[in-house]
């Protein structure tokens, strides 16, 4: 059987993470169990790994030669590293079936148009597991269209493996610098007229009985990039009475604008007014606890809203993701008072006193 290099959101392997993923595997996940995720269609891990090693030893050589103690020593490898990277040619069938998937993606939602805006998302085999911090650390790219050019920022995600910062980051942690692969999801864009994030707990306080949602207008990441102080509310998980609501003045926005990704002022009739409508607001609550029961812990959710479509289709989750800050909190708190009794028990055996 010839290998597999395009996996499709709905293929019954597009929840193997070492395959496809952390970001796309979830995604899949999601769709699996009826959530509204945007069409899309991921090029394999594989193909990564057969890409990179054409390169033979050079990579290695390049970080086995870095000083991490010197900045300019990391950047000088992670740009050499980047510049092979982008520079070479990809396999002439690889290019085939990633042109063949991209086309296909208006004929599989019933469109004509076949050339459709898609975000092209890194989707790294170790990162969205419940241990992970690697959030930020690999690139997405907005608002692209042209085969030419998916297949140009697809190669831009596999060189994000090796920005400084990424290998910064992986020397900080003992990590093995190739111990990681990079699927690359192509996802249909979401015309977001609203966005934000949602959190399944309260991430103030880390209280799992709430549900906390931001919003702004426009594309998430003006809340990514803190390019905005977004509309807050607070949802209770059990009875879904709103909360808390804080409003903010939203002035600036990223929408598209010509056929590309641009920040622009926030009409003044909407800067200070509610971003999302409570029919908006308790039917992501309701998700986000679905979502929740699903994965078994608490999750980082982006999400969007197409006003051009009816509600509920017009509400789409784009990323779930777990929170990682409290709940690591709680894991180590475990560990803790499992340490603690390992102690106690021990020092009984021994027939110890605890004074001792």
């Amino acid at each position: 059987m010839p290998r597999k290099d395009i996996i499709w959101i709905e293929d019954r392997d597009a929840q193997e993470q070492d395959l496809v993923g952390g970001k796309y595997a979830s995604l899949a996940s999601l769709r699996n169990t009826g959530v509204n995720v945007p069409l899309a269609f991921c090029v394999s891990a594989t193909a990564y790994r057969d890409f990179v090693e054409r390169f033979g030893h050079k990579l290695e050589n390049e970080i086995s030669a870095v000083d991490f103690t010197s900045i300019a020593s990391v950047e000088r490898a992670a740009d050499a590293i980047r510049g092979m990277i982008t520079s070479a040619n990809i396999r002439e069938d690889l290019r085939e079936e990633v042109t063949e998937a991209y086309r296909g993606l208006g004929p599989r939602l019933g469109l004509e148009e076949k050339g459709l805006p898609v975000a092209v998302r890194s989707s790294a085999t170790a990162e969205d597991s419940p241990d992970a911090s690697l959030a930020g650390l690999h690139e997405t790219y907005l608002w692209i269209m042209g085969e030419d050019k998916v297949i140009q920022r697809m190669v831009d995600c596999w060189a994000s493996v090796f920005t400084a910062r990424s290998l910064t980051y992986r020397n900080s942690k003992g990590v093995d610098q190739f111990g990681e692969d990079m699927a690359v999801a192509v996802q249909t864009m979401v015309r977001s007229t609203t966005s934000g994030v949602m959190f399944t707990l309260n991430p103030t306080n880390g209280d799992p009985s709430k549900i906390s949602i931001e919003s702004s207008w426009g594309l998430g990441e003006a809340i990514v990039g803190g390019l905005v102080s977004p509309d807050l509310f607070v949802v209770d998980k059990v009875t879904f009475e709103i909360l808390e609501r804080r409003l903010s003045r939203k002035l600036r926005q990223f929408r598209v604008s010509d056929n590309e990704v641009v920040e622009a002022a926030v009409e003044a009739d909407k800067q200070g007014i509610a971003s999302i409508s409570d029919e908006h607001l308790l039917h992501l609550a309701k998700l986000g606890k679905a979502i929740e029961k699903e994965y078994g812990y608490s999750l980082d959710i982006e999400w969007a809203i197409d006003a051009s479509l009816k509600f509920p289709e017009d509400t789409f989750v784009l990323q779930a993701r777990p929170e990682t800050v409290w709940s690591r909190k709680k894991r180590e708190a475990v560990r803790a008072y499992g340490g603690a009794v390992d102690f106690v028990v021990d020092k009984l055996i021994k027939g110890e006193r605890m004074s001792d």
